[in-house]
Protein backbone atom coordinates (compact mmCIF):
# COMPACT_ATOMS: atom_id res chain seq x y z
CA UNK A 1 0.00 0.00 0.00
CA UNK A 2 1.36 3.55 -0.59
CA UNK A 3 2.17 5.12 2.12
CA UNK A 4 0.46 8.91 2.26
CA UNK A 5 4.36 10.74 1.74
CA UNK A 6 4.46 9.46 -1.42
CA UNK A 7 1.16 10.43 -2.65
CA UNK A 8 1.42 13.92 -1.15
CA UNK A 9 4.70 14.19 -3.16
CA UNK A 10 3.38 13.27 -6.20
CA UNK A 11 0.77 15.93 -5.62
CA UNK A 12 2.86 18.60 -4.94
CA UNK A 13 5.11 17.55 -7.85
CA UNK A 14 2.18 17.23 -10.51
CA UNK A 15 1.14 20.62 -9.50
CA UNK A 16 4.59 22.26 -9.59
CA UNK A 17 4.86 21.04 -13.41
CA UNK A 18 1.36 22.27 -13.65
CA UNK A 19 2.53 26.01 -12.18
CA UNK A 20 5.11 26.08 -14.47
CA UNK A 21 3.18 25.85 -17.58
CA UNK A 22 0.64 28.25 -16.25
CA UNK A 23 3.83 30.73 -15.43
CA UNK A 24 4.61 30.19 -19.04
CA UNK A 25 1.65 31.28 -20.14
CA UNK A 26 1.64 34.56 -18.10
CA UNK A 27 5.21 35.41 -19.05
CA UNK A 28 4.22 35.04 -22.73
CA UNK A 29 0.80 36.03 -22.55
CA UNK A 30 1.59 39.01 -25.40
CA UNK A 31 4.49 36.74 -27.13
CA UNK A 32 3.51 37.19 -30.90
CA UNK A 33 2.89 32.90 -32.00
CA UNK A 34 3.23 31.47 -28.28
CA UNK A 35 0.60 29.19 -28.36
CA UNK A 36 -1.33 29.20 -24.74
CA UNK A 37 -0.78 25.26 -22.95
CA UNK A 38 -2.57 23.50 -20.87
CA UNK A 39 -0.98 20.60 -18.00
CA UNK A 40 -3.43 17.56 -17.82
CA UNK A 41 -3.25 15.64 -14.48
CA UNK A 42 -4.22 12.08 -14.03
CA UNK A 43 -4.17 9.44 -10.96
CA UNK A 44 -1.35 7.30 -10.77
CA UNK A 45 -2.59 3.11 -10.77
CA UNK A 46 -5.33 1.37 -11.83
CA UNK A 47 -8.58 1.52 -9.78
CA UNK A 48 -9.49 -2.37 -9.54
CA UNK A 49 -11.69 -3.51 -6.68
CA UNK A 50 -10.66 -7.23 -7.25
CA UNK A 51 -8.22 -8.66 -4.78
CA UNK A 52 -6.96 -10.84 -7.53
CA UNK A 53 -5.59 -8.09 -9.57
CA UNK A 54 -2.18 -7.40 -8.96
CA UNK A 55 -0.79 -3.70 -9.70
CA UNK A 56 -0.71 -0.08 -8.50
CA UNK A 57 -4.44 0.27 -6.56
CA UNK A 58 -6.32 3.83 -6.97
CA UNK A 59 -5.62 6.56 -4.77
CA UNK A 60 -1.34 6.14 -5.45
CA UNK A 61 -1.44 10.06 -6.11
CA UNK A 62 -1.49 11.98 -9.19
CA UNK A 63 0.66 13.28 -12.30
CA UNK A 64 1.18 15.48 -15.52
CA UNK A 65 0.04 13.23 -18.45
CA UNK A 66 0.51 15.27 -21.11
CA UNK A 67 1.29 18.88 -22.12
CA UNK A 68 -1.05 20.56 -25.09
CA UNK A 69 -0.95 23.51 -27.15
CA UNK A 70 -4.43 24.75 -27.22
CA UNK A 71 -5.02 25.58 -30.88
CA UNK A 72 -7.53 26.56 -32.74
CA UNK A 73 -7.69 25.40 -36.54
CA UNK A 74 -10.31 28.26 -37.83
CA UNK A 75 -7.53 30.88 -36.23
CA UNK A 76 -4.48 28.90 -37.67
CA UNK A 77 -5.90 28.63 -40.92
CA UNK A 78 -7.44 32.54 -41.24
CA UNK A 79 -3.50 33.43 -40.07
CA UNK A 80 -1.75 31.31 -42.78
CA UNK A 81 -4.57 32.33 -45.00
CA UNK A 82 -3.28 35.98 -44.72
CA UNK A 83 0.37 35.09 -44.27
CA UNK A 84 -0.20 33.81 -48.10
CA UNK A 85 -1.89 36.26 -49.35
CA UNK A 86 0.28 39.04 -48.04
CA UNK A 87 3.14 36.95 -49.32
CA UNK A 88 2.29 36.88 -52.56
CA UNK A 89 0.70 41.10 -52.53
CA UNK A 90 4.92 41.19 -51.28
CA UNK A 91 5.78 39.21 -54.32
CA UNK A 92 3.95 40.88 -56.65
CA UNK A 93 4.76 44.27 -55.21
CA UNK A 94 8.83 42.90 -55.35
CA UNK A 95 8.26 41.87 -59.41
CA UNK A 96 5.94 45.29 -60.08
CA UNK A 97 8.82 47.17 -58.18
CA UNK A 98 11.37 45.85 -60.55
CA UNK A 99 9.45 46.16 -63.66
CA UNK A 100 9.33 49.92 -62.89
CA UNK A 101 13.11 49.91 -62.12
CA UNK A 102 13.69 48.24 -65.67
CA UNK A 103 11.29 50.85 -67.67
CA UNK A 104 11.91 53.80 -65.71
CA UNK A 105 14.87 54.06 -64.47
CA UNK A 106 18.05 52.66 -66.83
CA UNK A 107 19.20 55.26 -69.36
CA UNK A 108 17.61 54.38 -72.09
CA UNK A 109 13.94 54.40 -70.81
CA UNK A 110 10.72 54.92 -72.88
CA UNK A 111 10.77 58.20 -72.84
CA UNK A 112 14.34 59.09 -73.41
CA UNK A 113 14.03 56.79 -76.25
CA UNK A 114 10.52 58.12 -77.28
CA UNK A 115 12.31 61.94 -77.33
CA UNK A 116 15.41 60.58 -79.57
CA UNK A 117 13.18 58.81 -81.56
CA UNK A 118 11.03 62.24 -82.35
CA UNK A 119 13.92 64.48 -82.27
CA UNK A 120 15.01 61.99 -85.05
CA UNK A 121 12.07 62.14 -87.18
CA UNK A 122 12.18 65.99 -86.39
CA UNK A 123 15.50 66.38 -88.13
CA UNK A 124 14.06 64.80 -91.21
CA UNK A 125 11.36 67.24 -91.26
CA UNK A 126 13.80 69.54 -90.73
CA UNK A 127 15.61 69.16 -93.61
CA UNK A 128 14.25 66.22 -95.50
CA UNK A 129 16.90 66.09 -98.60
CA UNK A 130 19.37 65.35 -95.86
CA UNK A 131 20.67 61.52 -96.33
CA UNK A 132 22.92 61.34 -93.09
CA UNK A 133 19.54 62.74 -91.14
CA UNK A 134 17.74 59.51 -92.30
CA UNK A 135 20.78 57.81 -91.55
CA UNK A 136 21.15 58.66 -88.64
CA UNK A 137 17.27 58.35 -87.66
CA UNK A 138 17.14 54.84 -89.22
CA UNK A 139 20.02 53.22 -87.30
CA UNK A 140 19.77 55.53 -84.59
CA UNK A 141 16.19 54.33 -83.32
CA UNK A 142 16.48 50.81 -83.22
CA UNK A 143 15.41 50.56 -79.61
CA UNK A 144 11.85 52.12 -80.36
CA UNK A 145 11.23 48.91 -81.84
CA UNK A 146 13.73 46.44 -79.13
CA UNK A 147 12.07 47.97 -76.18
CA UNK A 148 8.44 46.86 -76.38
CA UNK A 149 9.81 43.08 -76.94
CA UNK A 150 12.36 43.07 -74.33
CA UNK A 151 10.06 44.32 -72.07
CA UNK A 152 7.17 41.99 -72.89
CA UNK A 153 9.99 39.34 -72.54
CA UNK A 154 11.11 40.29 -68.99
CA UNK A 155 7.63 39.94 -68.25
CA UNK A 156 7.17 37.02 -68.78
CA UNK A 157 9.75 35.42 -67.50
CA UNK A 158 9.45 37.14 -64.14
CA UNK A 159 5.26 35.85 -64.69
CA UNK A 160 6.51 32.29 -65.30
CA UNK A 161 9.05 32.50 -61.88
CA UNK A 162 6.60 34.01 -59.77
CA UNK A 163 4.08 30.69 -60.90
CA UNK A 164 6.50 28.42 -60.04
CA UNK A 165 7.97 29.50 -56.97
CA UNK A 166 4.30 29.31 -56.29
CA UNK A 167 3.53 26.14 -57.18
CA UNK A 168 6.92 24.66 -55.19
CA UNK A 169 5.34 26.18 -52.27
Amino acid sequence: MTDILSIGASGVSAYRKSLEVTGSNIANANTEGYVHRDATLTTIGQGSTSPLVIGNPSGSGVDVSVVTRATDNFLRNAVWAAESTSSQAQALANGLGQLEKRVLMPPSTVSTTMQKFFASIQDIANAPSSQSARIASYFGNGDVGQWPDQAVGQCQRRHCRYHWQQAAA
